[in-house]
């Protein structure tokens, strides 16, 4: 049975409406891994480049590093905790972390130590996204933000975190969901609003 404290966004991608102003999420792409209509919701960007490495990452919790990893990016995942460190993942069936807040068959969260030790040594996942910081909605503020056009809701899809580059993670995210991005621009579109998603 379904958890009613879950809503229907969990799991699920939205994807900034083209005609969207605001410049912290023009054209992203942001995955829900928490969502509640009596909590709210929690999104990370999964297409916005930040400004730190693994190896800076490592250096601040005092973690080992290996060559092989040092130099991975770690992306900007939205305004809001910015010293909350996320990690999308593949899920490995055969371990569990200390601290996951989403998983599928697809895609996990883990926000604990021990998978930035294991991905930073080499022994963690090899499909993995890390971000910093995230993205909050109070309760009824998504579900308003979707009505009035400012994102679209679509599933999710591992290989637009795991495969494709952070430079066309919106375009392909946008194709696979069936949407034309020209005819999204059309004045006659029902996503042509200049409403700012929210932090």
């Amino acid at each position: 049975m379904k958890n009613e404290l879950t809503g229907k966004y969990t799991g699920k991608f939205l994807i900034a409406s083209p005609t969207m102003e605001d410049p912290r999420f023009k054209k992203t792409v942001i995955f829900i891994p928490k969502h509640s209509p009596h909590v709210g919701a929690i999104g990370l960007v999964v297409n916005r480049a930040g400004s730190l490495t693994m190896s800076d990452v490592c250096e601040q919790l005092k973690l080992p590093t290996s060559e092989a990893t040092s130099a991975t990016p770690i992306g900007w995942g939205g305004p809001m905790n910015g010293t909350h460190g996320y990690v999308l993942h593949e899920p490995l069936g055969n371990r569990n972390w200390d601290v996951s807040i989403y998983s599928d068959q697809q895609i996990e969260v883990s926000i604990s130590q021990d998978i930035v030790r294991a991905i930073a040594e080499g022994t963690g996942p090899e499909r993995y996204y890390m971000a910093i910081g995230c993205a909050t909605w109070s309760a009824g503020q998504l579900e308003e933000e979707i009505r009035e056009g400012a994102w679209i809701e679509s599933d999710a899809m591992a290989r637009v975190i795991f495969n494709e580059p952070l430079e066309t993670r919106y375009s392909t995210a946008l194709t696979l969901a069936g949407l034309d991005e020209s005819k999204l621009l059309s004045t006659d579109s029902p996503f042509a609003t200049n409403l700012a998603g929210h932090a």
